[in-house]
């Protein structure tokens, strides 16, 4: 049966074309502001130009704003997208771009067969390998809980050959799993920045112990919270409501001032 969804293309953070599904509740917000992760991709990009960072992993991709924003200073960007709904569009936009591939797999602290949750009808960011499916759309719209079962890896086992590298990861409380599970690349790398959503509610669906998840997720020395302003300031702790986290083997507050 032929997907009865329409993909339009647009323009992000005024240079990158994109492609998104007409009416799909992020495409809204994707439209409304040009690019919805504004702060953290401009985060992302300095410091990775900073650190002459060549390969970028984008761990649930969804629409791919943050693959088309750091493509043109990178070598290689590797797009990991499991959710069936968003990723045939994710598919159109790749094409746009000679070094971006994608894989509608999911990545993991283990290898073998895993289930995703997903809407079907509201929000393309509500995914999860929990059954506590997010509800990112509201109670305005209708919701169609489905699941997939896809083949599952860890990102060691993916045998990525890369000493500079980046990985954003936006996986709805199961972050900690792919930190997990790039031991081996993280202890390889010359220069690393892993970016991830600290999202307190999704943790707590996951089952897990938020000060084990803590533990678990914050494997690198140097810790950040990104800023309103596209900014940085040094985590100290845990923190106690949402936010954006910037980890790195690397003193980023100093690498800055050279």
């Amino acid at each position: 049966m032929d997907d009865p969804r329409v993909y339009l293309q647009t323009i992000v953070y005024n240079k990158y074309p994109i492609f998104y599904i007409k009416g799909e509740y992020r495409s809204k917000a994707l439209l409304r502001d040009k690019g919805t992760q504004k702060e953290k991709v401009n985060v992302l990009k300095q410091y990775t130009k900073k650190l002459n960072i060549k390969t970028f992993i984008d761990v649930g991709a969804n629409y791919g704003e943050f693959a088309v924003f750091l493509h043109d200073i990178v070598d290689r960007v590797i797009c990991y997208e499991p959710g069936p709904v968003v990723f045939p569009c994710l598919q159109q936009t790749c094409k746009l771009y000679l070094n971006i591939e994608c894989h509608q797999q999911l990545i993991s602290n283990i290898n073998g067969v895993g289930t995703l949750y997903y809407d079907n009808r509201g929000s393309t960011g509500s995914s999860s390998i929990y059954e506590t499916v997010p509800n990112y759309a509201g109670t305005d719209c209708p919701r169609d809980i489905q699941s997939i079962s896809l083949q599952q890896f860890t990102l060691d086992s993916l045998h990525i050959q890369a000493k500079n590298i980046a990985i954003k990861v936006d996986v709805e409380g199961a972050e900690n799993l792919i930190v997990r599970g790039a031991h081996n690349i993280i202890r390889a790398a010359d220069n690393i920045l892993i970016m991830y959503e600290y999202n307190v509610k999704a943790i707590e669906h996951s089952g897990f112990n938020i000060n084990d998840w803590w533990e678990q997720t914050n494997t690198l020395p140097h810790r950040y919270v990104v800023n309103k302003n596209s900014t940085i300031s040094v985590l100290e702790s845990r923190p106690s409501n949402d936010k954006d986290i910037l980890l790195s083997n690397k003193d980023l507050q100093k690498c800055m001032s050279f």
